[in-house]
């Protein structure tokens, strides 16, 4: 819990530790007393471990670039995914409830909610790296898609809701950027004594080392 997520830096003289500490976190030995003593602070770190899994500021497994160009239009398309995918979601679910119906797009989004809550249960208690969100984002395509088709065929859309909607999505996207922002200024490089280390921070120092028994 002491850390919001984590990536790998390969960049020469640099840790290839990064890390994203966890400003909530009070120092408790384990996730259980974090919780007992720091509930408040311990559901809002799930929620952080949530959005870290669906912002990718440095969506690949090794990093050689902190500041990409494709970072903020890669995060925006992923809010409005993400959020088209939210709404899809509460479309089905409220006409399952209503309607007590299981039909074609209304399984499609069930069956994707419980993975989804499968994924979140399995990853939000650990410290996560950007990788891990990549089946919610495989999962926000088909809950979009099934969420505009249950729209279709519902009643007429009114120009008020379509406005609603608009303005949900400015605000997701500009809500998203800056939580993105804020978790960056979180970023820190530490360096860890460890052999495996030696050939990212020192190539010249590796070229020498000799290779390790088995």
């Amino acid at each position: 819990m002491g850390a919001l997520k984590y990536a790998t830096l390969v960049q020469p003289d640099q840790s290839p530790f990064l890390v994203y500490t966890n400003p909530l976190y009070r120092g408790d030995a384990t996730p259980a007393l974090f919780l007992r003593h720091h509930p408040l602070h311990y559901l809002a770190t799930l929620a952080l471990h949530g959005f870290g899994m669906i912002d990718p500021d440095l969506p690949f497994t090794y990093v050689t670039d902190l500041a990409p160009w494709y970072r903020w239009p890669l995060a925006v398309f992923s809010y409005l995914l993400v959020y088209a995918a939210l709404i899809g979601s509460l479309a089905g679910l409220v006409r399952i409830v209503r309607r007590r119906e299981l039909t074609a797009g209304t399984f499609v989004v069930l069956s994707c909610v419980l993975v989804a809550g499968a994924c979140l249960a399995l990853y939000l208690p650990v410290e996560i790296e950007g990788r891990f969100g990549l089946p919610l984002l495989a999962l926000a395509t088909p809950l979009a898609v099934a969420g505009a088709a249950l729209f279709r065929r519902g009643a007429p859309r009114r120009r008020s809701a379509t406005a609603v909607f608009a303005l949900g999505a400015f605000a997701a996207v500009l809500g998203g950027i800056v939580l993105s922002r804020w978790i960056s200024t979180t970023r820190t490089n530490p360096r860890i004594d460890s052999p495996a280390n030696v050939f990212v921070m020192n190539p010249k120092r590796a070229a020498t080392t000799p290779p390790a028994k088995p």
